[in-house]
């Protein structure tokens, strides 16, 4: 599933009662925001059992991008979800870790797979 703005789509997909967003890389506030609601009211609108952030694409990532994707995490999990993010680069681990970022309360993995034997439904 697609839902698609004037100029980014969001990639969503859902399996096995797990929603999987597949982040692109460079996503302004804008688009980010794009993403987010898009996110939400799937969420919103499914029974779902976990939402999960592939950031398989993204090599690159700011610190302010990721913590709107961990901002994105925290509301999801308001709504009942367990959430996590999937498929960070060595690099922004680095990166992220020199920063000292916050991690929140979401789940890593190192790939999807991970992931969807953790959250999926059979």
């Amino acid at each position: 599933m697609t839902a698609s703005s004037r100029d980014t789509a969001v990639a969503m997909t859902r399996t096995r009662g797990v929603l999987v967003v597949t982040m692109q890389p460079d996503l302004d506030r804008e688009r980010f925001e794009h993403l987010r609601l898009a996110a939400m009211a799937e969420a919103g609108r499914e029974r779902l059992a976990a939402v999960v952030l592939d950031f398989s694409a993204v090599d690159v990532l700011s610190l302010a991008e990721f913590e709107r994707a961990r901002d994105l995490l925290a509301a999801l999990r308001l709504l009942g979800l367990e959430v996590a993010m999937v498929s960070l680069a060595p690099s922004v681990v680095l990166y992220l870790a020199e920063v000292q970022a916050d991690p929140g309360k979401g789940l890593y993995f190192r790939g999807l797979d991970e992931a969807l034997r953790r959250f999926g439904q059979d």
